[in-house]
């Protein structure tokens, strides 16, 4: 829904290392573009790569937007399509630990792929104040072969996920300040129900980005932003620390 929202074309690379000096840690790099097309529609894609001890993931997204303004509302309604891959390495059928003849295991070294399409809509009040719903995972088919105990949980249509954020843009021009206070709730598939609280502030015309969010379930955990703008660049570092043992 956020496609082409603002009227720019926006491109961002990242990475992340989760768990870093753990065997097998995550690591995952996403490319992506999206952009406006005339002055109510946006296009976008994304490439995701991710490794997970002897996991990878590959994934490929396609990024829709239908624009429009409602009085001092400014609104987007979003689609993504998407094409999952998921495969583990074939020298895990040699574990000692893996039990001979596991279709599961044997399916999964091929490759589970599934394609599913996300639903979204973003509305931005008066400049100021902003809400997000988002259906992840709408429609999910698996287009793979592997032996499931339930089918019914892994196609079709489902609203019981979703992403819903609210939050407002401060600004402050006599101290050159602007603070960004939002809330995220996110009930996402194979993720444990989740809690955002977070701030952000922007100083001397966002050549400082600061941002704390806090997670108060799974034990508690926290994460650190910094960043800064040039011109049309953007750059941020982001740092996780979890409570939890």
């Amino acid at each position: 829904a956020l496609v082409g929202f603002d009227n720019s074309h926006t491109f961002l690379v990242n990475a992340r290392s989760a768990w870093s000096g753990f065997p097998g840690a995550p690591t995952t790099y996403t490319f992506m573009y999206n952009g406006p097309v005339g002055d109510k529609l946006g296009l976008g894609g994304s490439v995701l790569s991710e490794t997970i001890g002897s996991q990878h993931v590959s994934r490929i997204q396609g990024m829709y937007s239908f624009r429009f303004k409602l009085q001092s509302a400014q609104i987007g309604l979003g689609l993504t399509t998407e094409f999952l891959r998921r495969r583990v390495n074939n020298d895990v059928l040699s574990n000692p630990l893996v039990d001979p003849g596991d279709q599961t295991l044997e399916g999964a070294v091929d490759g589970q792929q599934v394609f599913s399409s996300s639903f979204g809509a973003h509305i931005l009040f008066d400049q100021k104040v902003f809400i997000s719903l988002v259906l992840p995972t709408a429609i999910r088919a698996r287009l793979d072969e592997i032996p499931l105990d339930d089918p019914t949980l892994e196609n079709g249509a489902g609203t019981q996920y979703f992403i819903f954020q609210l939050g407002a843009n401060l600004d402050l021009p006599n101290q050159n300040f602007k603070l960004v206070p939002s809330l995220a709730i996110r009930r996402v598939r194979d993720v444990p129900f989740q809690v955002d609280l977070n701030v952000q502030g922007r100083f001397l015309d966002d050549k400082l980005v600061a941002g704390l969010t806090y997670r108060p379930n799974s034990k508690g955990s926290m994460a650190f932003l910094l960043g800064t703008r040039y011109n049309n660049f953007n750059l941020f570092y982001t740092y996780d620390v979890s409570f939890g043992p």
